[in-house]
């Protein structure tokens, strides 16, 4: 039962292939190859086995590889060219299958089969990572100086992303890459505060710009070369002029999701790289990682907030008693609704305590209320359009009230640079 399993992994130019070679239905062994290709992913397969296999007697009579839409044309460079009459199989998973067209392919779902062709997969990641770590970034980094027009090579790339559920929890990631690599010390996050309860990147974005650039400046530390925005040329033209009114001449970038576009401040017209640039592909690390920090951070402050008694911040309310009132009422609502009488018999208070805790509960809840309805408004203002963003009138605000040091930067974090728990505010 001889067959080998080819797989590759890519990184823009970088190509890593591994070929798991079974003889006699055991690994003979596991090779990687190295290769630089800009071509399009559906023809790295047939370019590697044309020269992989030049000799015909070493073709095994199986060769399994992932999806390609070259099938035909490598199916047939076997069998006229090579003479070979070797089994050229694609691996599916089960699912996969079922969407594709494999009337004319040989193809496989055997688990077996999977899980070689995702060993060698991996093996190939692995390798494209040791290449990474082993040359750097530079020609990423060299690419994007000469696309973006940039003064000095972006050593030093600081990405901004905003993550927030329906308006609540708003958190701003900062993220830094130092020579094309995280550099997770220096990542921070921001708990945002002049747009909770509201849905307004916008705003939320020039926020978390003025805080950290005021921090940098205030405590005379270095800038970086570049900063990389999740967005389009809205939030670009927002934090250019953030920066601008900070007396920064820093280099702005967004990269929009839609179709990997890049926005330079003042442009509308995007930069368009091709799919396997380096500099598109460092670009696009930068930003998956900002998202990855913020949705986390996101999550954590909700678990927080979850899992906090909606009880325990009233007066005269311990632990005891706060596991009294959430098995009698469970919620807020439920406890505004109670009497006097019935709180001081429950809890064994007197009259007046009874009295501040129910005026405390209600309280809480008209708070409560007051952000939902301010959350609600706040669909379809500011953030939501780039005409409308133009219209928030919040950049000289937020530059007074940073220079004034009215925002301060949150750095709990930890030594592998995932975040703290936060105190409350």
């Amino acid at each position: 039962d001889d067959r080998d399993y080819i797989a590759y992994y890519t990184e823009g130019e970088l190509v890593s292939f591994t070929v798991l070679k079974i003889r006699g239905g055991k690994l003979l062994g596991r090779e990687n190859y190295r290769v630089e290709s800009l071509n399009d992913d559906d023809d790295l397969i047939g370019e590697f086995m044309a020269v992989y296999y030049e000799d015909p007697l070493s073709i095994p009579p199986g060769v399994y590889i992932p999806p390609t839409n070259e099938y035909e044309h490598i199916y047939k460079w076997l069998e006229e060219e090579k003479k070979s009459k070797a089994r050229l199989i694609v691996i599916y998973t089960e699912m996969a299958a079922k969407k594709a067209e494999t009337d004319k392919i040989d193809f496989s779902t055997l688990p077996r089969d999977i899980a070689a062709l995702q060993m060698a997969k991996q093996n190939a990641h692995e390798d494209i990572v040791r290449r990474l770590r082993d040359r750097g970034d530079m020609p990423a980094m060299e690419e994007l100086k000469s696309k973006l027009g940039l003064d000095v090579l972006p050593v030093r790339i600081e990405g901004f992303d905003i993550a927030h559920i329906g308006g609540k929890w708003p958190v701003a990631s900062l993220i830094s890459f130092y020579n094309g690599n995280p550099d997770k010390k220096n990542y921070r996050y921001f708990r945002l505060k002049t747009t909770d309860g509201l849905i307004d990147d916008f705003a939320s974005m020039k926020e978390a710009v003025s805080r950290r650039y005021t921090r940098l400046v205030n405590d005379q530390l270095d800038l970086p070369d570049l900063i990389l925005i999740d967005g389009g040329i809205g939030q670009v033209n927002a934090v250019e002029g953030i920066l601008q009114s900070l007396g920064l001449d820093i280099p702005v970038a967004g990269l929009a999701k839609r179709d990997e576009e890049i926005y330079l401040p003042g442009n509308s017209t995007p930069i368009c790289l091709p799919k396997r640039s380096d500099a598109l592909r460092l670009l696009q690390r930068v930003r998956d990682e900002t998202h990855r920090f913020a949705t986390s951070r996101n999550q954590n402050l909700r678990t927080k907030e979850n899992t906090v008694s909606p009880f325990i911040k009233l007066p005269g309310i311990g632990k005891e008693r706060d596991k009294i009132l959430m098995k009698k009422y469970g919620t807020l609502q439920a406890l505004a609704k109670a009497s006097e009488a019935e709180l001081a018999q429950l809890l064994h208070f007197r009259a007046d305590a009874a009295t501040a805790l129910l005026l405390a509960a209600k309280n809480e809840l008209s708070k409560q209320n007051a952000r939902k309805e301010k959350q609600a408004l706040s669909l379809g203002e500011a953030g939501t359009t780039w005409q409308k963003a133009a219209h928030a009138q919040m950049l000289s605000d937020l530059a007074r009230q940073a220079a004034d040091g009215e925002y301060e930067l949150d750095e709990n974090i930890e030594e592998d640079g995932m975040m703290a728990a936060e105190p409350e505010d």
